[in-house]
């Protein structure tokens, strides 16, 4: 009992990588019996076993009634449905949270398939293809493991990593890694897939294009926002892949992505610009573009050159993926495009905030560490 106690205190200590691969480990399991959970976190301090908590919002969503569990502090947490709405009620901490996304558990098919046609479109366009799932789901309720791979995409999905990047602002003090994450996974999604035995020049002119393209057609603005974010070479521009597109429709998302904010989605949205001359729109974009990149300088909001930092920030993110397990074995050109790919990213969480301060320093290990001091506009 002490060693198992003893295992999974050290065990909970360990970076997440490093606790996951633990406990997925079937003799370290056995030996110790440590058994892997999934804990959902709200509001930053109501912790739930999902399994027990999916388990009470079917009973909830069947019974129409409130179910009650225990968080994992020992807490009572009271589960309620409410007109096609999930409530979590934590009576001793005066809280109450809502969790709508667990309507996909509803016995009913339409709130079901409502809900997780809401869900897989919050995931955004990057996520794998849940298209036979929602199929599924107009006949059955979803299974245990089903919603756990949906659970798993709406804790890990690009969208979800970025929102809490953005969301690390809240503190004065942000970390490269509450900015860049610890995955392979996310850059294969975000950039494009990894290139495995492909030679680079065919993944640039072939594979890369076609993984854009799909991005596009899955989800027309977010799809087009990465394509926008990852034009960095001339066979990656993405007029081409939306000439199928009306000239309002394409207007509509090309505004929405608000590509004034970086050089590098400027230069792709000038490309689309440029192939739509007859539209006084895009005509006059085109102009205010040219302008605009034709200057030496791309200054921020307040003042500071963006080209600058994008040279920062995109080395900082190539150390970062190169100390990441099995990283220094990545081909070097997908690398450097995930690193200034991840950079874009990185400029827009910061765009809307005043950096003061930036250090950068080597550590005894040759490992790079830094501390962005940043303040909110005001």
């Amino acid at each position: 009992m002490k060693a198992a106690l003893f295992a999974e205190y050290l065990c909970n200590l360990q970076p997440l990588h490093i606790r996951n691969k633990l406990l997925q480990d079937q003799t370290f399991g056995t030996r110790f019996g440590l058994v892997a959970r999934t804990v959902i976190t709200l509001g930053g301090d109501l912790q739930i076993d999902q399994q027990k908590l999916v388990a009470a919002a079917r009973q909830a969503l069947a019974g129409q009634r409130a179910v009650s569990l225990m968080d994992v502090t020992g807490h009572e947490v009271v589960v309620q449905a409410e007109q096609g709405r999930v409530f979590l009620e934590s009576p001793s901490k005066g809280k109450r949270h809502q969790l709508d996304e667990l309507m996909i558990l509803s016995p009913h098919q339409e709130e079901r398939t409502r809900a997780l046609r809401h869900l897989i479109d919050h995931l955004g366009p990057t996520v794998p293809d849940f298209s036979t799932l929602l199929t599924k789901a107009v006949e059955y309720e979803l299974s245990d493991g089903e919603i756990r791979e949906l659970f798993a995409e709406r804790a890990n999905s690009v969208a979800a990593l970025q929102a809490r990047a953005a969301a690390a602002f809240n503190t004065n003090q942000v970390t490269l890694e509450k900015l860049v994450p610890d995955s392979f996974a996310y850059f294969e999604r975000f950039c494009g897939p990894s290139l495995g035995d492909i030679e680079h020049e065919e993944y640039f002119r072939i594979v890369l294009p076609q993984y854009r393209k799909d991005l596009i057609h899955r989800d027309l603005v977010r799809g087009l926002d990465i394509c926008l974010q990852g034009t960095l070479r001339d066979d990656l521009m993405p007029g081409a892949w939306t000439e199928h597109l009306n000239d309002n429709e394409l207007w509509e998302a090309l505004e929405a992505c608000d590509p004034w904010r970086d050089p590098f989605a400027l230069l792709g949205a000038l490309d689309i610009a440029l192939g739509r001359q007859h539209d006084e729109r895009y005509k006059r974009f085109a102009e205010e573009a040219v302008q605009k990149l034709a200057q030496e300088h791309f200054p921020r909001h307040d003042g500071i050159d963006t080209y600058e930092l994008l040279t920062l920030w995109a080395e900082l993110v190539l150390s970062h993926i190169n100390t990441l397990e099995g990283g220094a074995l990545r081909p070097p050109c997908w690398k450097r495009m995930c690193a200034w790919m991840a950079r874009q990213a990185f400029s827009r969480v910061l765009y809307n905030v005043s950096v003061s301060n930036l250090k950068v320093y080597a550590s005894g290990q040759g490992t790079i560490r830094y501390q962005l001091e940043c303040t909110r506009r005001c």
